[in-house]
């Protein structure tokens, strides 16, 4: 498929200047490159290069991705939940859960975080898909020092399961 341009195993972008239209099967070959991904993710990035403003992506999240609770400093992000469900946790500064929210294409499906929040996100459907629209440049995201780093395998899947455990 030589309409997207290979970032990483996990980063798409689009390569139309004028205009770009995501089809059902760009959505599930997308899909299908999540699945292979070892790290359980992928995106189609909307936007041109990482120092676009705005930014758009489509991302794909599989049951079991881990993304380590982060904060971006200057820009809000918007979400839209195109199919699945998913948890979005929101932290403190120090990794209290402030609030969780359920997401999916039916109820929540419009979301919102505020700069300045940490938060992260887990699938609760076997796969979730959804748009995320940010304030570029992609340079401001700092990760949480109190959570377990993404190639913890065991320490990653814990912390998911406590976190979902009050749910």
């Amino acid at each position: 498929m030589n309409k997207f341009e290979e970032i990483t195993p996990e980063v798409y972008y689009c390569r139309q200047d004028m205009s770009t239209a995501l089809t059902a099967e760009d959505i599930d070959w997308i899909r299908e490159k999540a699945r292979a991904s070892a790290l359980n993710k992928a995106r189609i990035c909307l936007h041109n290069t990482p120092d676009d403003t705005p930014q758009q992506m489509l991302i794909v999240q599989m049951r079991g991705n881990y993304i380590k609770p982060h904060i971006n400093r200057h820009s809000e992000k918007y979400y839209q939940i195109i199919s699945g469900e998913m948890l979005a946790v929101i932290f403190s500064d120090n990794g209290d859960v402030i609030r969780k929210d359920r997401l999916n294409c039916t109820d929540n499906f419009i979301y919102k975080i505020q700069h300045n929040n940490f938060h992260t996100f887990i699938p609760l459907s076997e796969d979730v898909i959804y748009m995320e629209t940010v304030a570029g440049p992609f340079t401001q995201t700092e990760f949480a020092a109190w959570a377990p780093a993404e190639n913890m395998t065991g320490d990653c899947q814990q912390y998911i399961k406590d976190l979902l455990a009050e749910i």
